[in-house]
């Protein structure tokens, strides 16, 4: 402490606390110079000091600087600084005196004081106790610091430390939050790693620039590129826009450049070339991503989309397919409802796409399968089997037709059914056909029956005409001729039913020549206008231009007059008006296109005939071309009417139609081939039948009847006649004189020689001799054909002795 060590011993004395021996103060005091000494002391302390009498608290002495901090005058040590009026004797303001006076030790104390300026300072007070000769303290000395600045300090400190403090609880909170976060982040960077590692594509992050450089690139890029995120990151080894198919990087470039220029999304297709060179079809979708409008970079996603891309290929190729196809195809959910229908459903059906949505399979139904067929159905379905059937169904028009259906269940990837398939087909023209195929091969079987009995019959036939027409040619006029007239004209009728017959059974053969059929038409109506009552009108509607058919003239009467009976019958009981109609038809005029199975490009003449009468029901409609089949009652009808006039229309080239309502009639339609005149086709020519000249006529034929008919007719007709019932027989009597004979006029059909082969061997012996075969069939191309040479002509039994004579007449001119 300055004063100490600023002091010697001047007298024996301790001072407490401290190792020095000081001289008596009152003897000090009274050497002035040692005043003045200390004094001078005092004042070169440079913190204010007193020294006062301990008892009294009066202040002894004071140092310069003392002054300056209290001007007032300094009488206490209480009224120093504090202007106090007694000692400092609150716990406020210590009083080191007391302090001192108590210990005998030095003593440091704190004060509060508010100086001449009002500003409240701290002072810290350091007394130091001075003891008198006994021992006891008798003054101290006391100095002042002004610690104003350092309590401030120390204020500051502990404020300071106080915020450092509850800083660093923050910052421990903090740490602690910073901590959590961190393990919070490598979760978070763990499930992402995770996540983006399961997924297959890759994620990435890159700049906007002509290499596409990575940032980032997840795990994902191996598996979709060949290489890994380390080798894109690397930047050096690869740039993803080489990977980039050259054909489409600048179509990806453009396409991202658009999106970012409006700062939208963009999700694009393209090919990439994969490290080991294979191709893949890829979908990115990527975003810009934007500073302060700034492009910062571009993040998104890349996955594979190769497999979905050739399903699509293949899918597309598929729905052309279907879209191509002929049959009808159409998808179903599981309870029926339909959800798509290809183009032939409505070409089929005549249900538009639109109208075919969301309707169920029931849409075409007609009705004509029962419940149970349906039942059957569903539960061969329902069961995961493919069901096949075939059903009639109803057209958007109300027309039937027979399709051919498959259903087929349609399964998930887990095999449960999800919906159906069905694939149609139209078989209504097939089911047409294959009932034409069942119809002529019943027409062909009962032509087989039809021909043999036909031949038998006009052997039969043929003598009872022939008798009766010689008998009947004796007679003079009276009851007796004109019964055998009647006879005659039955005959002629059994020869037209013989002759329905075989053309039914298609064993007839006609010669044909381009015919109008305008006046056939005429003359046939004429025919049955006169057969039938006058309850029935008959109305003929006639084409003006010329109606040319290659055909013979029975065969359009067979038809016209087949047709109109059956009008007529239709008619009977009420009357009614008939219509009989003549016209050209082309092909690509509306009015055919009923008719399918006519031919493109080609004209027909359509003759219909029409009636107001009762019609036909379905079931009356699908038996009416079957040979026998008749609604007539017992003796109006053979049942052979329609049979007959579909076989000669058939044989023509022809089609026929039948439309037709109960009660409301019914119209038949036949389409035949028109005939052009510039198509080559032979025409008959028809010859006078002049009567013979004595020629020799070499007759033979098994039939005894016959031979005796043969020898009557012929001599009527001057001819000169050897009978002969053994083909055998005939040859060898021919052999030994072959030039005896002019003619030789043998049947066909005979034991053990056929009338072909006896011709055959006579002209082996002599070329020019005529020769005529007769049947009861008539075949007469086959059996002509089947002859090797030299003249030969055929006449079908039964003929009259006028069809004979002009037969013989052509044959022997023949020769010459």
């Amino acid at each position: 402490m300055f004063f100490v060590d600023s002091c010697k011993a001047i007298r024996s004395a301790r001072v407490a606390n401290g190792d020095y021996e000081v001289l008596s103060i009152a003897d000090r005091l009274r050497d002035a110079s040692a005043l003045r000494f200390l004094q001078e002391i005092l004042d070169a302390v440079p913190h204010p000091m007193l020294i006062v009498d301990i008892d009294a608290h009066d202040v002894i002495l004071t140092n310069t600087s003392a002054k300056r901090a209290s001007p007032n005058s300094i009488s206490t040590c209480h009224a120093y600084l504090f202007e106090h009026k007694g000692p400092c004797a609150s716990p406020k303001h210590s009083c080191p005196v007391a302090v001192v006076r108590e210990s005998g030790k030095p003593a440091t104390v704190e004060q509060v004081y508010v100086d001449s300026s009002g500003t409240r300072r701290h002072v810290e007070l350091h007394a130091y106790p001075l003891f008198g000769p006994d021992g006891r303290v008798t003054h101290l000395i006391e100095h002042s610091v002004d610690i104003t600045p350092r309590k401030q300090q120390d204020l500051d400190r502990i404020e300071t430390l106080e915020h450092l403090k509850s800083k660093q609880q923050e910052l421990r909170a903090l740490y602690a939050q910073l901590k959590a976060s961190e393990v919070e982040l490598r979760e978070s960077e763990r499930v992402l790693a995770t996540l983006l590692g399961n997924l297959r594509g890759m994620v990435y992050r890159c700049k906007n620039d002509k290499l596409w450089t990575m940032d980032f690139v997840s795990e994902g890029a191996l598996a979709l590129t060949g290489y890994t995120s380390a080798e894109f990151r690397r930047r050096k080894e690869v740039s993803y826009a080489n990977l980039i198919h050259p054909d489409d990087r600048e179509r990806v470039w453009d396409a991202v450049q658009a999106a970012l220029a409006e700062r939208r999304p963009f999700e694009i297709e393209y090919r990439i070339i994969t490290k080991d060179g294979t191709e893949k079809w890829v979908r990115e979708q990527g975003v810009g991503i934007f500073g302060e409008d700034e492009l910062a970079a571009i993040e998104g996603f890349i996955h594979d989309d190769t497999k979905r891309k050739h399903a699509e290929d293949e899918r597309a190729r598929l729905v052309g397919a279907i879209e191509q196809a002929a049959e009808s195809i159409l998808l179903t959910d599981r309870s029926g409802v339909i959800y798509y229908v290809n183009p032939a459903f409505t070409r089929m059906t005549g249900y538009s796409m639109h109208e075919a949505i969301g309707q169920n399979l029931r849409l075409t139904l007609a009705g004509r399968q029962n419940e149970d067929f349906y039942a059957k159905m569903w539960d061969t379905l329902e069961s995961g089997n493919i069901w096949r059937g075939r059903l009639v169904n109803q057209r958007k028009d109300g027309t039937l037709f027979n399709e051919d259906m498959t259903i087929a269940p349609v399964r998930d990837e887990t095999g449960a059914i999800t919906g159906y398939v069905a694939v149609r087909r139209d078989v209504t023209e097939q089911v047409k056909s294959a009932q034409r195929l069942r119809q002529k091969q019943k027409l062909e079987a009962i032509g087989t029956l039809a021909g043999g009995i036909a031949h038998d019959f006009n052997n039969i036939l043929l003598p009872i005409m022939g008798f009766t027409e010689l008998v009947r040619d004796e007679l003079p006029q009276g009851d007796s001729k004109e019964r055998l007239s009647q006879v005659m004209q039955a005959c002629l009728r059994a020869k037209d039913l013989v002759g329905q017959i075989l053309t039914f059974s298609g064993n007839v053969e006609l010669e044909r020549k381009p015919l109008p059929l305008q006046p056939l038409l005429h003359e046939t109506l004429a025919l049955l206008r006169a057969s039938i009552p006058t309850t029935i009108e008959i109305r003929e509607i006639v084409s003006e231009q010329t109606c040319l058919v290659f055909c013979a003239s029975t065969e359009i009467h067979q038809i016209v007059m087949n047709l109109g009976t059956n009008a007529f019958h239709a008619m009977e009981d009420v009357g009614g008006t008939m219509t009989v109609t003549c016209e050209l038809i082309d092909t690509n005029t509306l009015a055919a296109l009923r008719q399918p199975r006519l031919r493109p490009g080609r004209t027909y003449v359509r003759l219909s005939v029409s009636d107001s009468g009762i019609g036909m029901d379905k079931a009356t409609l699908e038996r009416a071309f079957d040979p026998f089949f008749t609604t007539k009652d017992h003796g109006k009808g053979t049942g052979l009417g329609l049979s007959t006039v579909h076989g000669i229309v058939t044989d023509l080239g022809g089609e026929i139609a039948v439309r037709t309502k109960p009660g409301k009639g019914t119209t038949i339609e036949v389409y035949l081939p028109a005939y052009h005149e510039t198509e080559d086709r032979p025409l008959m020519r028809d010859m006078p039948p002049p009567p013979g000249n004595g020629e020799h006529i070499l007759l033979v034929d098994d039939e005894e009847v016959i031979l005796q008919l043969g020898r009557l007719l012929l001599g009527r007709l001057q001819y000169r006649v050897t009978t002969v019932a053994s083909p055998s027989e005939a040859l060898k009597l021919f052999q030994e004189a072959p030039m005896y004979f002019d003619l030789l006029l043998t049947d066909h059909t005979m034991p053990k020689m056929t009338g072909t082969e006896l011709a055959d061997a006579a002209h082996g012996v002599r070329p020019d001799l005529p020769v005529i075969l007769t049947s009861g069939l008539n075949e007469s191309t086959r059996i002509l054909s089947a002859t090797s040479g030299g003249p030969v002509l055929f006449i079908k039994k039964p003929f009259t002795a006028s069809e004979l004579a002009r037969t013989l007449r052509t044959a022997l001119e023949m020769k010459h």
